[in-house]
């Protein structure tokens, strides 16, 4: 812990020293007042100093802890300062790996089988494919916010619509509006007949209420478990 740090948390224990102090004090104007509402305010206030004053010495004891272990460090003969961070370096490397070996590097995965939805609770996740074709990521839209989405297709539908002047009447990240779209095409609910711009399939494909869509699509991804594939 550096002495700039040292310093700075030993102003945050007087602060907090100060701060108990005209707690205290407020407690003991309230109850001198003589008002009938005045102990429980007087309690409040008291409860609050020893909270504080409580925080002060923690942080006081961590202060003075955190000395004693550095000086001790330095005045061992035994560890010098480079065995020490060697030894501290080596003890966090082999929590990864055992010391030694190199960490084994995922195989590259095959981009066809990205992305993959699937129904976890109240959500739907979109598991993709890194950059790097070995390590995932997931993307979450919750229930409420699919049934947004829902309203607004219904209301966007008939004419047909781009993600653009979806996503202008919706509050809610960018990423879940294409998430969604992206899975109503995937379950062939939706189609784009031209570039950018979706329609329904058939009118009854979303029809019904919003709850009920929601466990319709549910239902189909967890009878399917996943569905994969190039967007």
């Amino acid at each position: 812990m550096k002495k700039e740090m040292v310093g700075r948390l030993e102003e945050v224990g007087k602060s907090c020293g100060e701060i108990r102090d005209v707690l205290l004090d407020c407690s003991r104007e309230v109850i001198g007042e003589d008002r009938d509402d005045g102990w429980p305010t007087a309690q409040a206030l008291f409860n609050l100093s020893k909270d504080v004053d409580s925080m002060r010495r923690r942080l006081v004891a961590l202060v003075e802890d955190r000395q004693i272990v550095v000086a001790r460090i330095a005045e061992s003969k035994d560890v010098d300062k480079s065995q020490f961070e060697e030894k501290h370096r080596l003890t966090t490397a082999e929590d990864r790996s055992k010391v030694g070996e190199k960490p084994q590097r995922l195989s590259p995965k095959r981009k066809a089988d990205y992305p993959r939805y699937y129904v976890r609770g109240d959500a739907i996740v979109k598991r993709g494919l890194a950059r790097d074709r070995r390590s995932e990521y997931e993307h979450v839209v919750p229930k409420a916010d699919f049934e947004k989405i829902l309203t607004q297709l219904k209301l966007l539908a008939p004419s047909g619509f781009t993600s653009e002047q979806l996503h202008s009447k919706l509050e809610i990240p960018a990423y879940r509006t294409y998430l969604v779209l992206s899975l109503l095409r995937k379950l062939e609910l939706l189609e784009v007949p031209r570039r950018g711009n979706y329609c329904f399939r058939s009118p009854d494909a979303v029809s019904g209420a919003n709850d009920i869509v929601w466990h319709r699509v549910c239902e189909k991804l967890t009878q399917e478990f996943s569905v994969g594939g190039n967007e």
